[in-house]
């Protein structure tokens, strides 16, 4: 069997699922590729030197971005994968990279099940107009219909696409994967060892520390959830550091010291760093306004965190037991957000160490990199 994987561009976070994937396929004696639409893409900390293997391609390639997308265009497409011959071509890029549309229109000639890897956005809130809301549900009923199937990341994703397809189509429930060992070691961490990280970051061991690791931009909410979180009782125990770049970086330190809380933006962190904060971290929070499938969780599922999330979070079904290993908020409903927050502040050790084995127990069972992609490759056997 060939398995081909179409998508926009090589990221370290992909590139671990990659390489698994590589490995499984080469125990059962198939051939696996990641064939990549563009070098990178703004805002992206990483290129394609930096990441390719022996089993990426990186095409010929020129980029437009059109209201915040990228469309990628790849002229040689065609050609590799007569090279390729895949079985089976998943499509991991955006729908509207033109690559996408003469992959579906070159199936029959080339023969291949084309399947695409798709995020939710049931919950999304975005400031579009009428007309690009209508052109994008147009574009999304035309084309999600004519894939033979789909890898979806949880129950909103895959409601999301039934939205366009029906309940029929071929499905299969791929994950995202991390490097699960290393964000267990967080979840190992001595006490005497979080202690001298407090001590490292100039954190007193009496504050409540809430870990946001995000980019500063605006879909990421930071600027939506300080002022709820300044309306809790408890706030002044609170400390906010958030692990991130971005425009909105002196909007987020005005807005705190308006509100007087004690943020600390730490700006870009490694893994090495990430690894430490999550470790010495109380509570892990990703406050989204639209965030399809963020990797953080599942990290902080690893790390064994207890999870504040938004419901525009697209794995959250996945992710949080609501009250066990944390909460889902809403922006729609600010008071039992605050009182979810407050209720996390004031939490006892026993609270938090249940809610550490469930998020254990959680990351076990649906993100465990050997069962996801043995599972994988079995059923593109299958079909």
């Amino acid at each position: 069997m060939n398995l081909v994987i179409y998508t926009n561009i090589l990221t370290p976070y992909r590139k671990y699922f990659y390489d698994a994937l590589y490995k499984a396929c080469k125990e059962y004696k198939d051939n696996f590729y990641v064939v990549v639409m563009a070098d990178t893409e703004s805002g992206r900390n990483w290129r394609y030197e930096e990441l390719k293997t022996s089993y990426t391609i990186l095409l010929e390639n020129k980029t437009l971005s059109v209201g915040g997308a990228y469309i990628h265009f790849n002229p040689d497409l065609k050609a590799v994968l007569k090279r390729l011959k895949p079985d089976i071509l998943i499509c991991a890029g955006g729908y509207l990279c033109p690559g996408i549309w003469k992959a579906i229109r070159w199936k029959k000639r080339m023969d291949y099940k084309i399947y695409f890897w798709s995020e939710s956005h049931l919950n999304e809130s975005r400031n579009y107009g009428k007309l690009k809301t209508g052109l994008r549900e147009r574009i999304r009923r035309k084309i999600y219909p004519k894939f033979d199937g789909f890898w979806y990341a949880g129950k909103m994703s895959r409601n999301f696409i039934e939205k366009y397809t029906g309940s029929h189509s071929d499905m299969r429930f791929v994950p995202n994967l991390i490097e699960e060992e290393k964000y267990y070691q967080a979840a190992e961490i001595t006490a005497e060892e979080k202690i001298r990280l407090r001590e490292k970051y100039h954190i007193a061991e009496d504050r409540i520390i809430f870990l946001c690791p995000a980019r500063l931009i605006e879909v990421k909410g930071i600027d939506k959830v300080i002022p709820l979180i300044a309306k809790c009782r408890n706030r002044e125990k609170v400390t906010i550091v958030v692990a991130g770049d971005g425009e909105l970086r002196n909007t987020i330190a005005e807005m705190a010291g308006r509100e007087r809380l004690d943020v600390r933006l730490l700006g870009f962190q490694g893994q090495e760093e990430m690894i430490e904060l999550y470790g010495f971290c109380d509570f892990f929070l990703l406050p989204s306004i639209s965030d399809a499938n963020p990797l953080t969780c599942i990290e902080a599922l690893w790390a064994g965190m207890p999870l504040l999330i938004s419901e525009h979070c697209g794995n959250y079904p996945e992710v949080i037991r609501n009250g066990q290993n944390g909460y889902v908020f809403s922006y729609k409903n600010s008071k039992r957000a605050i009182e979810d927050m407050e209720e996390m502040i004031r939490s006892d050790w026993k609270w938090r160490q249940n809610a550490k084995e469930i998020s254990l127990q959680i990351a076990q069972k649906q993100y465990s990199t050997e069962k996801v992609v043995k599972d994988i490759v079995e059923h593109c056997h299958e079909r």
